[in-house]
């Protein structure tokens, strides 16, 4: 029985570490909180790192969420979203994104100014009112 015990508790051990390990790792990120805005997207709060993406609420894994970035600014209506995002790739510069939710054209990003000039030319824009991400989510 002691020599069973010396050969089955090593095997044991092993295994219960392979699964564990398997159970950790860059795939397995904590998501929090989230919020339905329009059209089945979502804004998620990822607690791990702080941060807060544009994702699809039910189907789509983009790790880096719809606008490629996170979001420090949100706002919708029934046609748009539209966010400040800080880009996941370095080359990129941060700045406001527009999704037109009606056919998932995404345009982006725009300085400040150039946003302003949009909102101003495009009436679906007008009247789309942003708020930092963790306000939207209380």
């Amino acid at each position: 029985m002691a020599k069973l015990l010396a050969v089955i508790l090593p095997c044991a051990v092993l295994a219960g570490s392979v699964a564990a390990s398997g159970c950790m790792g860059a795939g397995d990120i904590y998501a929090g909180p989230s919020k339905a805005l329009v059209a089945g997207y979502c804004l998620q709060h990822y607690q791990e790192f702080g941060d807060y993406r544009l994702e699809k609420c039910v189907g789509e894994d983009n790790p880096v969420g719809i606008f490629d970035g996170t979001l420090e600014k949100i706002g919708w209506n029934k046609r748009y979203i539209v966010g400040w995002r800080t880009p996941a790739n370095g080359g990129e510069r941060a700045g406001w994104m527009i999704l037109d939710t009606s056919d998932g054209q995404i345009e982006g990003p725009f300085s400040q100014s150039a946003f302003d000039s949009l909102e101003a030319d495009r009436a679906g824009l007008r009247g789309i009112v942003t708020s930092p991400c963790r306000d939207v989510l209380k």
